[in-house]
């Protein structure tokens, strides 16, 4: 049986800034730093896109390819973090220019320089000092519009 790693809520943030600051950094310098802050059965859902990866490799993957499409102006700011012994709820914005498809996000968008900005929200489930799970939440159809991209849902009366 493992050990059990006692963790304060502050120690929870620190492993989520560590993270944050490393997803910023593309490279497999921050790839390491990032795999070794995951539990090695970690789940991650980006609940819009109902996309789910599960374990490192899957992690690996959809790290690598966010950095991929991420724009070459790319910006992320935390505007909020806070936290408990099991839980890290980190809020933050993300801005970029749009140059490139994002094949990552399952948009089939031809960009035009289209400028980027939305407010999101980043649920962590920590476990012995690591990431066991998150869900990231952000409002889809505002990035779509952003992007110019015309969406299907009519919202009655408007």
């Amino acid at each position: 049986m493992g050990l059990k790693v006692t963790t304060t809520a502050q120690d929870n943030i620190n492993v989520i800034r560590k993270f944050w600051e490393a997803l910023q950094q593309p490279g497999p310098a921050s790839m390491q730093i990032m795999t070794e802050l995951m539990d090695e059965n970690i789940d991650w859902e980006v609940v819009p896109l109902d996309m789910k990866r599960r374990g490192i490799d899957e992690m690996r993957q959809l790290i690598e390819g966010s950095w991929v499409d991420s724009p070459q102006d790319a910006w992320h700011e935390i505007t909020n973090v806070f936290a408990s012994e099991e839980w890290v709820c980190l809020e933050y914005t993300a801005r970029g220019t749009i140059t490139k498809e994002l094949v990552h996000l399952n948009i089939e968008h031809s960009p035009n320089g289209q400028k980027m900005e939305i407010r999101a929200v980043d649920v962590f489930r920590m476990k012995d000092g690591r990431i066991a799970s998150a869900r990231e939440y952000y409002d889809h159809a505002a990035l779509m519009r952003q992007l110019g991209v015309e969406t299907a849902v009519k919202v009655p009366g408007h």
